[in-house]
């Protein structure tokens, strides 16, 4: 056998050896989606508490009864103690502007107090309803999420979902393409891909004391995705 015909067999082998590795080695990498609307199941009552006082001190005593006046309501209205949180507590110095000059006129206290609760129209309703009749002055609004035991089950559910929809598309690919689908090969679910864009505290409502007393708004559900992408093997 010549040299040139050595040379032309040993490519057509190399390019038939080549073809059959890559074939074996042909995959299909699939992102799949899991998507769920949910309703909240926690609401957050987030209260302000003003006071002034022409003293430090006298701003900062009627901080204190105020906010044991609305912890005596909070808890008539079945709040948890463990659950009513101080966010943030200050006392500063007030001044007033006249004839373009700026003058002293004592302190301005500010306490804001967050109060977790199991979410219902009807405990909704009389939240509002009672600080609308108790005679306070406090500036309040809410905000509503989901709690960490149903966000670990809905995580369950968006991962099912998930694989099932990487699947579902990966079966409508190979069969459409004239392929088998395999074994997978590799599945990738990193940390920073789960629940993209999740907002537990996405929907607030605010209202003064003086305003209406009845709920009469619908809660939006919060919109919870989830990502994995997936790499069969195809024949």
């Amino acid at each position: 056998m010549t040299g040139i015909k050595k040379a032309r067999l040993f490519l057509i082998v190399l390019f038939i050896s080549t073809s059959v590795v890559s074939a074996q080695n042909t995959t299909i990498s699939v992102e799949g989606t899991g998507e769920i609307s949910e309703k909240p199941d926690v609401g957050f009552l987030n209260i302000t508490v003003e006071t002034k006082d022409p003293k430090f001190g006298g701003a900062i005593t009627q901080l204190n009864t105020k906010t044991d006046s609305l912890y005596a309501i909070l808890s008539e209205l079945g709040f948890e103690k463990e659950k009513i949180k101080t966010s943030d507590f200050n006392v500063r110095e007030n001044f007033v502007f006249s004839d373009n000059a700026r003058f002293k006129d004592g302190f301005i206290g500010v306490q804001r107090i967050e109060a977790e609760f199991l979410f219902s129209k009807e405990q909704l309703g009389a939240i509002i309803n009672r600080f609308a009749d108790g005679g306070t002055s406090m500036q309040f609004n809410f905000s509503f999420g989901i709690s960490d035991e149903k966000l670990k089950q809905l995580k369950k559910e968006l991962i099912k979902e998930a694989i099932q929809d990487a699947t579902s598309k990966a079966e409508l690919i190979a069969q459409n393409t004239g392929k088998i689908l395999g074994e997978i090969e590799e599945i990738t679910y990193s940390k920073a891909d789960r629940l993209p864009g999740i907002m537990l505290r996405g929907n607030s409502v605010g209202y003064g004391s003086s305003q209406g007393q009845s709920a009469g708004f619908e809660i939006k559900s919060i919109d919870l995705t989830d990502t994995i992408l997936i790499k069969w093997k195809v024949k």
